[in-house]
Order: C-alpha cells, then sequence, then structure tokens
C-alpha cells in the first residue's frame, strides 16, 4: 500500500532538518538556470538542488 501522506511526512522531515541531504547534494542552481542544466550546456554531476526561493542556499 502507498502511503498518501508520504510527500507531506518527507516535507516534514527536511524542513526541521531531521534529514540532512547536504552530503547527497552535489550542486544547487538557481530557477534561471535550469534550463541550460537539462540542456546539457552547463554540465552537472550528482544530484542538484534547484533553491527557487533566493534567499534559501
Amino acid at each position: 500500500m502507498i502511503n498518501p501522506n508520504s510527500f507531506e511526512d518527507t516535507l516534514a522531515l527536511l524542513e526541521t532538518g531531521a534529514v540532512e541531504v547536504e552530503p547527497y547534494q552535489a550542486n544547487t542552481i538557481s530557477l534561471d538556470q535550469v534550463e541550460d542544466v537539462l540542456n546539457k550546456t552547463t554540465p552537472m554531476t550528482g544530484k542538484t538542488v534547484v533553491a527557487v526561493n533566493p534567499n534559501l542556499k
């Protein structure tokens, strides 16, 4: 059975810092850079996080 609350539960864990994701994150890019990364004009390796909120690091 699929838990319908798993997405919300996951977000809550990330928001509280209960799950540390930085070791698994290779890159952080702005929303403006997404197209270049998807078109492979800006090469990226590993997991990439898109910072939608410019105040987030």
